[in-house]
Formats: C-alpha cells, sequence, structure tokens
C-alpha cells in the first residue's frame, strides 16, 4: 500500500505543473519539461514494482506503526518533487509580475493556497530522513481545495457541469484503456510483463485519447446530462449562418439578439451602436482592452466601479465589444440568465465566435452599404453637373427678368397683387439657387484652406447673420480657454450655419438654443443644442445618408455635407436626440 500511495505523489508536482502552464499560457515553452517530467514520474512508478522502488519497505517511526523506509529510488522521487515544486512557485511567481486586475487576483490566491498547503505536505519527508518530527503541517494540505473552491465560487473561474462533462470523458478513456490492461496483468502474473504493459499503455494513451476523442466527447455530449451542450452547439453553428445571410442592418442586429437570446436565455440582450467619439467609461473600457466585460468580477476590482455602474445601469452582466477596422462601433449588452446560472468558460468562448462572426457580417454590409454610398455619390456628381448647367442659367435669367422688370416698369410694383407675385418669384428662384448649391456643394471637393483661427469669433460671425425668430431664446457658453485651432473657415462657417439652422427649424414653438465650446484633447469641441421636437432613432440612424430629409422642403444634404467637411478636417460628429425633448449635436474637431 505505502508503495502504491507513493507511486502517486510522483505525479501530483507533474499534473500540478502542467496544468499552471496551461492556465498561464505557458504550455508551449515548457512543453519539454512537462514530457520529462512524465516520464520520469511513469519510470518511478512502474519501478515501484521492482527491487528498485520508491519505498523499500515500512517500519515504526514516532507514533506511526507502519512507516515508509526510502528505497533506492527515494532520492530521484525527492529531487523530481522539489524541483516541479519549485518551478510551479517560479511560473505563478513569473505570471503573478506580469498579471493585471481580477486573473493577478487569481494568480494570488492559487498562489497562497499553494505554498500553504505544499509547506504542510513536506513536512511528511522530516520522518522519511530520521528527523523526529510530526508531520502535522498536513492539516494544511486541505487550505488547497478550500481556496480552490473559493476561487471557483467568487471568481466563476470553473464551471462545475463543464468539469464534470469533461472528468466523464477521462473516465470513459481511463476504463475502455484499464479495464484491458489490469486484465493483463492479471493473467500475465509477472512483473517484467506487468510492468511492460504498464509502460507500453502509459506512452500509447496520448496517441490513443487524440484518436478516440471526438468520438468519446460525442458519445458523452449524447447523454441527458450533456444533451442540451451538444444542441447549443449545432444551434450556434446555425445562427451564425444565418447572420452572415444578413444583408441589412436591421436584419444583422436582430439576427444577433436572437442568437443570443436562444442559445444563452438572458432575461435580455441588445446591441448599443456608438457615435463618434463616445467617452462613457463601459466604452472607453472595451476600447482600451478589447475584451469581454463581466460586471461581476468588475465588481470586485479597485477602480473600476464607474464600469460597473455602467453596466448596471445599462443591464448588462456580459458586454461584448465589436470592432471595425480597429474602432469600437457597438457593444452587446447581455443580462444575467433567467435561471441565475453563471456565463461559464465555454459560454464565452461561444459569444467571442458569435460576436467574430457578426463582425464580418457587418463588414459585409457595411462594404456593401459603402459601394451603393459611392454610386449614388456618382449620380449626385452627375446631376451637379447637369444641376449647374441645365437649371441655373434659366434660373438666373428669370431673376434677371424680375429685376429688369422691377426696374424699367415700377409702377407694376406698387399694384399689390403683382407685387406679390413679383415677390413669390424671387423668393422661389432663390429657394431653387440654394438646392443647386447644396448639390454643388456636397458634390464639389475642394482642397482645404485651413488656418489657424478662433471658433468662438466665428460662431460669433455666423450667429449676426442668421435671423433668429424672438421665441427661440440664446444660451451662449463659449470657453474662454480654447486656444486658436486649425480650420476652413469658409467650411466651418457652412458646418455651424447648418446645425444652426436645423435647430432653429426644430423649434416652431419656440424654445431654447443653446451654444457652447470647451476644450477637448488638442481640440476643440462645439456644442447645439435645442429644444424642439427631436429625431427618432429610425432617422437618427440615417441623418447623415445624402438626399436624406424629413422636412417638406429641403434637398436632404445639409447634414451630410456637414458630415463630409468634418470628415475632411479628420474631426468626429455625433448626435444624441429625444423625441419630443430636443436634439445636441456635439462636433470636436
Amino acid at each position: 500500500m505505502s508503495r502504491i500511495l507513493m507511486m502517486s505523489t510522483t505525479f501530483i508536482p507533474v499534473f500540478l505543473y502542467h496544468s499552471l502552464a496551461v492556465f498561464t499560457n505557458e504550455k508551449k515553452s515548457n512543453k519539454k519539461f512537462i514530457i520529462g517530467g512524465y516520464i520520469v514520474s511513469t519510470i518511478l512508478s512502474v519501478m515501484s514494482f521492482s527491487h528498485y522502488s520508491i519505498v523499500a519497505d515500512v517500519e515504526r517511526r514516532m507514533d506511526f506503526q507502519f512507516w515508509p523506509v526510502p528505497g533506492p529510488l527515494f532520492s530521484i522521487h525527492f529531487i523530481t518533487f522539489c524541483l516541479f515544486t519549485f518551478k510551479v512557485f517560479d511560473i505563478l511567481l513569473i505570471t503573478l509580475k506580469t498579471a493585471n486586475g481580477v486573473y493577478r487576483e487569481q494568480i494570488g490566491y492559487l498562489l497562497i493556497a499553494l505554498i500553504l498547503s505544499f509547506g504542510g505536505g513536506m513536512t511528511n519527508y522530516f520522518l522519511f530522513f530520521n528527523i523526529h518530527i510530526l508531520p502535522y503541517g498536513n492539516i494544511l494540505v486541505s487550505i488547497y481545495p478550500i481556496m480552490v473552491a473559493y476561487i471557483i465560487l467568487r471568481f466563476n473561474f470553473m464551471d462545475i457541469n463543464l468539469a464534470f462533462r469533461y472528468a466523464t470523458i477521462y473516465s470513459f478513456f481511463a476504463l475502455l484503456l484499464g479495464i484491458p490492461i489490469c486484465a493483463l496483468i492479471w493473467w500475465v502474473q509477472s512483473w517484467i510483463l506487468s510492468s511492460t504493459l504498464l509502460i507500453g499503455a502509459i506512452l500509447l494513451s496520448p496517441y490513443l485519447f487524440m484518436r478516440l476523442k471526438s468520438k468519446l466527447t460525442f458519445m458523452v455530449d449524447q447523454l441527458p446530462l450533456f444533451k442540451g451542450r451538444y444542441e447549443r452547439l449545432k444551434n450556434l453553428q446555425k445562427h451564425k449562418n444565418a447572420i452572415a445571410q444578413s444583408l441589412t442592418l436591421g436584419e444583422w442586429e436582430t439576427g444577433l439578439v436572437q442568437a443570443v437570446n436562444e442559445l444563452f436565455d438572458p432575461a435580455s440582450a441588445h446591441v448599443l451602436h456608438l457615435n463618434d467619439g463616445s467617452n462613457d467609461p463601459m466604452s472607453m473600457k472595451l476600447a482600451q482592452d478589447r475584451n469581454v466585460l463581466i460586471r461581476d468580477l468588475l465588481k470586485q476590482m479597485q477602480g473600476e466601479e464607474d464600469v460597473a455602474r455602467a453596466m448596471e445601469d445599462a443591464g448588462a452582466e456580459i458586454c461584448m465589444p465589436l470592432f471595425m477596422k480597429g474602432r469600437l462601433v457597438s457593444i452587446l449588452l447581455i443580462a444575467q440568465k433567467k435561471g441565475g446560472e453563471m456565463y461559464n468558460d465555454l459560454d464565452l468562448a461561444a459569444l467571442w465566435g458569435l460576436v467574430k462572426s457578426a463582425e464580418e457580417a457587418l463588414r459585409g454590409i457595411l462594404t456593401r452599404d459603402e459601394i451603393i454610398k459611392k454610386e449614388r455619390l456618382a449620380a449626385i456628381g452627375e446631376m451637379a453637373s447637369i444641376v449647374g448647367h441645365e437649371i441655373r442659367n434659366p434660373l438666373a435669367v428669370i431673376g434677371n427678368s424680375i429685376y429688369y422688370l422691377e426696374q424699367k416698369f415700377p409702377e407694376l410694383f406698387k399694384n399689390d397683387a403683382a407685387a406679390k407675385h413679383f415677390n413669390n418669384m424671387n423668393a422661389q428662384v432663390r429657394s431653387a439657387n440654394k438646392i443647386i448649391e447644396d448639390i454643388l456643394d456636397y458634390a464639389r471637393s475642394r482642397e482645404l484652406a485651413l488656418e489657424r483661427g478662433s471658433i468662438n469669433d466665428l460662431i460669433s460671425k455666423t450667429l449676426s447673420v442668421i435671423v433668429i425668430p424672438k421665441n427661440i431664446r440664446q444660451a451662449l457658453n463659449l470657453s474662454k480657454d480654447i486656444s486658436a485651432t486649425l480650420f476652413d473657415p469658409e467650411e466651418m462657417t457652412q458646418v455651424i450655419t447648418n446645425v444652426i439652422r436645423n435647430a432653429i427649424e426644430a423649434m416652431p414653438e419656440g424654445g431654447t438654443l443653446s451654444i457652447e465650446t470647451a476644450p477637448h484633447q488638442e481640440g476643440i469641441e462645439v456644442r447645439v443644442k435645442d429644444t424642439g421636437s427631436g429625431i427618432s432613432k429610425e432617422n437618427l440612424d440615417k441623418i447623415f445618408e445624402p438626399l436624406f430629409t424629413t422636412k417638406t422642403k429641403g434637398t436632404g444634404l445639409g447634414m451630410a455635407i456637414v458630415k463630409k467637411i468634418i470628415d475632411r478636417h479628420k474631426g468626429t460628429i455625433s448626435i444624441n436626440s429625444e423625441p419630443g425633448k430636443g436634439t445636441a449635436v456635439t462636433i470636436r474637431v
């Protein structure tokens, strides 16, 4: 019995080191060392059945009636045990220096648990060397499973169902290999042949396991306990295919949310699309770490309280980032599961696979949209050339004719009815010319004439030429801390003019027009806010599209021109609006 017990101890540090190398992503760099450890442990185990064993005999030592007496290979066993124990602590200490956040806490708890348990377990070796110290430290060995259980519960470190699934797979393999080997050993009744069979089985077991793994996994997944997981994997692929076939952003979003709801059964799930320059704690954390956020873990991390609070406000337990061309464009927000279960590693792996497929599908949708946009721009450019030559000239003739009549026959304009018609003609000519100007402005491309100037002065000059109705109150807050900035005065004037006119038109019954400026990083921020009718979410997504408008009059090019100019300045523009409460436009350059 002592030989069997000592034989099992030869594998303890090797198994532990192997598992920690996998956990810390150091398996590849330590592969040869791990294989060497398994070979040495296997040889020591096999030799335990011979005269050259780790334990030679048993005798009474202190309070123990039967204590193992070291055999010829005990020294090799002890050196191997100490070497791998040292390597275990070495890999944990190195990882601890570079780890961050929750991962660092996990490593720290594991290190404490191993120091106590190995420190306590090593007291068994005193009596092997005839040092009369009883192994009181064995009580500390029990701390290791207790602390590992604590890590599992606190950090969602492991899914018990998943661990049981893997244990079932390995148990099936052990039975499949072990039963015939044990039968053969019993049948031959020779330690030499038995050792040969055991060594052969151990050496062949990795090869056999890799050959049989997929079949064993399939067999285990068909068991009632695990069948739901197998079905979910099939559904995952089905949803990936469905998302990949999405043609519009709406279909894509619906498919992604539906997939999450069916696969993980959360209380809720939705996609949050971000505007340029989103700076809430959750978005900034995702953009920086480019990794999944788990609210329960963030709550336990020092300095991440704001992120955890933002997730809680959004009703999210899990946040998955979606990137396009290296930029965070959307966030998948997933609430807790309806049954209260935790999200395990397999769930997160499945979510990552789903999100990566969604990113590919989104890239395809946006590429198609970009092609459509280019075709539309080409059509606008062609229309602009036609408008400029074929329509502008007749409008000029009409305008000049009205002016000629006014100068030549002033008595006509003294007649109220005639004057009214002439004024209407003039107004319509100006309106038509404005439409032409918008089309030409959007279609033409010229080099920026950048000058260093004051955005506050430009806003003041723009306001002085815009007619603001008396029922609209102005609220200006132009920061004095803004330094001179590089921009094209003509184009930036057009931006401010278009945005302010939109705000005025949104408040036909009156309201408040707020304009603020502030420093932003190395540039400036301009914020124009109204208290008007607001914009619906559906229209907000289309507001920068050329020719899109909800007005009875207008070309639908105003905000498209604004977006084009801001993009040319390498700036950002974002719009936040709530129907019935108003709209805020934020420009950063």
